[in-house]
């Protein structure tokens, strides 16, 4: 009896042996955004992203290491594929790695991708902390956000990030500590964000793309100690809102498009240190009350 050879292009091949064989190479190895269309289908499928996880990476362990180090700071090989994965597989990781993590100390990392939005459903009971600031990241601010309900600390500065910042973030009621500065952040700022993040007492937006007035609702933020919105494009007036801020200790409204008067409101500001106004359209004579509180501030800008 003679042997028959078929010949097959590898995407013709039954599901189930390229899954297979996909879960033979592992997952690191595989570049998929090089993959064709048939393959890639393949490769989505829940069932198969979650057994690769189970087969490829070993579950969430404690949040302390043997040698005493922070599992927070620790970035594993497969940590930088959960930002360009494709969807399926990020959850699966997600949910097999990352869910009992309290805290992502991932800043300067030279990280590449977006946001894993659909995954963050799976940290949402138990990360506090999220720092991503100094990498390449690109994309949006997932909406997804929102569901870090248990989040104090979100910092996402100096990335590639673009588009508005997502209202669902005012879900994040526990958030302390907000910084989105240096990226390419376009739209307004959501006075609903400020009416949620009551407890925020750092928020830097500075050297964004954002436009329109600065909320009135500013003023909801009792527990600000420093307000950085310099070098964008924000309009109108100086919200004399900014007055009821009496935490307030820095605030930079630089090198932005801003008019009318400073608010006389300003000068109620006992624990002001930096004020910061220079390079935008303010006129007009300064209140009297604010010649004397730039007497006693260690940096002042008009």
């Amino acid at each position: 009896m003679h042997a028959v050879w078929v010949r097959m292009r590898f995407d013709e091949l039954p599901p189930q042996v390229i899954q297979a064989i996909f879960l033979w190479i592992g997952l690191d190895a595989v570049h998929y955004s090089t993959v064709c269309k048939q393959v890639y289908a393949c490769l989505s499928d829940p069932y198969f992203a979650l057994l690769s996880m189970r087969h490829s990476i070993p579950s969430a362990g404690p949040s302390i290491t043997s040698d005493g180090q922070s599992a927070a700071l620790l970035l594993e090989d497969s940590d930088r594929h959960w930002f360009t994965w494709p969807n399926h597989f990020q959850q699966a990781y997600a949910q097999q790695k990352l869910s009992m993590r309290r805290q992502l100390f991932w800043q300067n990392r030279n990280l590449n991708g977006a946001i894993p939005g659909q995954s963050l459903s799976h940290l949402s009971s138990t990360l506090t902390q999220l720092l991503l600031h100094d990498n390449n990241l690109e994309g949006t601010i997932p909406s997804e956000i929102g569901l870090l309900v248990q989040l104090t600390d979100l910092s996402l500065s100096n990335n590639s990030i673009h588009g508005p910042i997502p209202a669902s973030l005012a879900c994040c009621t526990r958030l302390q500590h907000l910084a989105l500065d240096r990226n390419l952040i376009s739209g307004e700022i959501p006075a609903k964000v400020l009416q949620g993040l009551q407890q925020l007492r750092y928020l830097s937006l500075s050297e964004n793309q954002l436009s329109g007035a600065i909320p009135p609702e500013i003023g909801h933020l009792a527990d600000l100690y420093c307000l950085l919105l310099d070098h964008n494009f924000l309009s109108g007036p100086i919200p004399r809102q900014v007055g009821k801020l009496e935490c307030l200790q820095y605030l930079d409204l630089t090198s932005n498009y801003l008019t009318g008067t400073v608010p006389r409101e300003i000068a109620r500001l006992e624990n002001l240190a930096m004020l910061m106004l220079g390079d935008n359209l303010i006129c007009g004579p300064l209140p009297l009350e604010l010649i004397d509180l730039s007497r006693r501030l260690v940096h002042f800008t008009l």
